[in-house]
């Protein structure tokens, strides 16, 4: 299993150091996901530059939806988010 960098977290708080929260107008809410992707046939082509450029576009979609990445791992067959 192929790892490009350690595992990366990124944590949002508030000024008095606990964790910020979603809110509308009648709601408040924390979601959080486990994304699992894996390639075609399990065929191993993540590495090297291709697993780099990867991390780059979910990291660029994350911040345009501004959504938060906690914890990633792209690995070659595989990517963890």
């Amino acid at each position: 299993m192929l790892k490009l960098s350690r595992p990366y977290i990124i944590e949002t708080k508030n000024e008095n150091n606990s964790p910020e929260y979603k809110r509308g107008s009648h709601t408040v809410w924390d979601g959080k996901y486990h994304l699992v992707w894996t390639t075609k046939y399990r065929y191993q082509v993540l590495g090297g530059d291709v697993g780099y450029r990867c991390r780059e576009l979910l990291r660029e979609i994350a911040r345009s939806k501004e959504m938060l990445i906690y914890a990633g791992s792209i690995n070659r067959d595989h990517v963890h988010s």
